[in-house]
């Protein structure tokens, strides 16, 4: 085969599956009863058995294992009771088992989960008061297990591999605050949000000690949004990470690749068109980048289609690229040349930049 017929095989294949995958995993609805039916949803743990994978070898498995010591990822999924078996453990046995800690918070205990049963009212208006509440609880008892803390919904899907090869371009010892980024009005710096956000570990032990105290920099009731709490309580002790690739392709999809892959309509009135911090490439494949990390509202059925799809399925004849390395970090400069980059967005307002960093913070590389 000659290498423009795999190059064509390889785009074919890529459409085929991009298409297939994300009709199924967004636009569940509209594929046929017979395969996502009320039953099926409701008696998912009965109709998916598990495959076992530990005997397959990966592509550049030892660079993968590397990164899993290196880059130590804490997730901890924000979960209510009801979704416990709907949700949760679809996420426990699916991306969550590549995290190297994974805790479910929620108020009520459940064994098989084993989650941390908060003293919180659930909803969402307290949100703000299950984040705060459960951040005290992990920096207490389990910061020295990770560098880096990934805050995740249970209808969330996270590749942790391509995370783990975003966030070694970091140090976590630096101020970091990464995800999807949105403009606010009411957040001049913009917060992350949609499905999960990260923060490294030196800006998740600067909120719980001395931040969410400090009632100028943060609000101090149970009520409101969380992320967008989060991010008015950052803004001015951390650095945006801009998680795009080199190519400014988007890694998170806060409301699902699909949207992505359909023509923008600059005339719409989706939320989503005013509220993008940066510049996004709508119609066709080469919206995303190929080091995808995140997902947001995906079904359970969807999150083991994806796991499939990701580690299982490989094209005959297709060799996958084995010259892959492990990125260099971004120097200080970098990092705050990028966290400060203006908006399009017509929700962003201009606006005077401060940031309150430790100059042991500002290293060099």
């Amino acid at each position: 085969m000659s290498s423009k017929q795999q190059v064509l095989l390889s785009l074919l294949f890529g459409l085929l599956l991009g298409l297939t995958l994300s009709t199924i995993i967004f636009y569940p609805n509209k594929i046929s009863g017979a395969i996502f039916s009320e039953r099926i949803k409701k008696n998912i743990n009965e109709n998916i058995r598990l495959r076992d994978t530990s005997h397959l070898t990966l592509y550049n498995e030892s660079l993968a294992n590397e990164l899993y010591n290196k880059v130590r990822i804490l997730c901890w999924v924000v979960t209510i009771p009801e979704n416990h078996k709907t949700k949760a453990i679809h996420v426990k046995n699916t991306w969550g088992k590549r995290c190297n800690k994974l805790l479910f918070i929620s108020s009520q205990d459940d064994l098989e989960l084993e989650t941390i049963p908060l003293a919180v009212s659930e909803g969402r208006s307290t949100l703000w008061d299950k984040t705060r509440t459960a951040l005290q609880y992990i920096y207490k008892y389990h910061s020295h297990e990770a560098d880096w803390f990934l805050k995740a919904d249970d209808d969330s899907y996270f590749l942790i591999e391509n995370l783990r090869y975003v966030l070694a371009q970091y140090s976590p010892k630096t101020s970091l605050y990464l995800g999807h980024r949105f403009a606010s009005k009411f957040v001049d710096m913009g917060y992350m949000a949609g499905g999960g956000y990260i923060l490294s570990k030196k800006i998740l032990k600067k909120f719980v000690t001395k931040i969410m105290h400090d009632k100028n920099a943060c609000k101090i009731e149970n009520y409101g949004a969380e992320d967008l709490e989060l991010g008015s309580c950052l803004k001015n002790f951390t650095i945006y990470a801009d998680t795009r690739d080199s190519m400014q392709q988007q890694r998170f999809f806060p409301v699902g690749v699909y949207e992505h892959f359909k023509e923008r309509d600059e005339n719409s009135s989706f939320w989503y068109n005013d509220m993008m911090y940066y510049d996004a490439t709508f119609g066709g494949l080469n919206c995303c980048s190929d080091t995808f990390v995140n997902a947001h509202y995906v079904f359970p059925k969807g999150l083991y289609l994806m796991d499939y799809l990701i580690y299982n399925v490989h094209p005959f004849g297709l060799q996958k690229n084995l010259t892959e390395k492990i990125p260099r970090k971004f120097t200080f400069a970098e990092l705050v040349q990028r966290s400060d980059v203006e908006s399009n967005a017509t929700d962003f307002e201009p606006h005077t930049i401060y940031r309150n960093l430790d100059e042991s913070e500002k290293f060099k590389r």
